[in-house]
């Protein structure tokens, strides 16, 4: 065996050992659950608590009081790069979702027309993905979103909402992670580097409603959220683990949604001794999807051999194999 071979040899069992190596926080797929909960509260808001509002008329010349008609003096033009994880057939990358449906954003009906935001009790957004980790359940990832109650007067003036971050945890991803080990050289050091993860997640709402006129609308998106995280700890033992995760609380996601626009229908009531009809408008029904990706961190010889790699398979993948099943 000449000197050439045996670098081929020496370099495919290096690019079979490599594709072994995942850190003890990824790749775990074992008996995996991803739920969705929404949460629900009536009393989250109190649009009900709000200050009087004065609306001034067309020919009016006092502006003194403009700022709480529409709920803030000046628009908050906020710029931003929402770039999204390309994801792939490699095993650096994977993704998971959710949904849940049949829900209703207000707690009564209403005759106030199709945003009436009275008895809005959709709160929040739970998300987990669960695994088995030496055959017990692990939370192996969990998001808390909640619905932005800073500013209710963007809720009550213009019928629309944010999400913010609530609480934010990746213990386990379900994409593969490069880590350190001791048979391959090229994976020492920069450990804290290479044991993190990068996610976006993405949240959109729909509804389907009918309007006073007649018209309906069937599957309509209203709403679209994005949260981009780079650089995520894998390891809880990092230094920035507990800051980075920390830190993330009260960040509001990119993007926003309508609040769910009410169906027009009829109720009954008593009138004397018969039931008549009146019109109403419905407690919103609504439906969730959520979407996360994940991209790991791939840190391989291949930039050194990629040129060599059809040879490199070709004379040594057999030998590579050998020694592996002896191993």
């Amino acid at each position: 065996m000449n000197n050439k071979t045996k670098f081929y040899h020496c370099a495919t069992l290096l690019i079979l050992l490599s594709a072994c190596i995942s850190s003890k926080y990824s790749h775990k797929k074992k008996g995996e659950k991803v739920a969705i909960k929404v949460v629900e509260d009536a009393k989250y808001l109190q649009l009900n608590k709000l200050r009087y509002q004065n609306i001034p008329n067309f020919n009016s010349s006092d502006t003194g009081q403009r700022g709480l008609a529409i709920g803030q003096l000046a628009s908050l033009a906020i710029l931003g790069i929402n770039k999204l994880i390309e994801i792939d057939k490699s095993q650096f990358t994977a993704s998971y979702g959710q949904s849940a449906s049949e829900l209703y954003f207000y707690n009564r009906l209403s005759e106030d027309g199709h945003f009436d935001p009275s008895g809005i009790q959709f709160k929040g957004i739970e998300v987990s993905r669960k695994i088995k980790v030496k055959k017990k359940d692990t939370i192996a990832f969990y998001a808390a979103f909640e619905l932005d109650n800073s500013n209710p007067y963007e809720i009550l003036n213009g019928s629309v909402f944010h999400l913010r971050v609530k609480e934010l945890k990746l213990n386990y991803s379900k994409a593969k992670a490069s880590d350190t080990r001791w048979f391959a050289p090229w994976s020492w050091g920069d450990k804290n580097l290479n044991d993190k993860m990068n996610m976006d997640i993405e949240l959109r709402f729909y509804t389907s409603y009918v309007t006073e006129a007649g018209i309906i609308y069937n599957n309509l998106q209203i709403g679209k959220f994005n949260l981009n995280l780079r650089d995520m700890p894998l390891n809880p033992k990092a230094d920035n683990a507990k800051s980075y995760y920390d830190s993330l609380a009260g960040d509001r996601l990119n993007g926003y949604s309508f609040i769910v626009p009410r169906s027009c229908g009829f109720a009954t009531e008593r009138q004397g001794e018969e039931k008549a009809l009146r019109r109403i408008f419905s407690q919103g029904n609504y439906r969730i999807e959520v979407d996360v990706k994940e991209t790991g961190k791939e840190k391989y010889i291949k930039t050194i051999l990629g040129e060599n790699a059809g040879q490199i398979i070709k004379e040594g993948s057999n030998q590579a194999i050998k020694f592996l099943n002896k191993k």
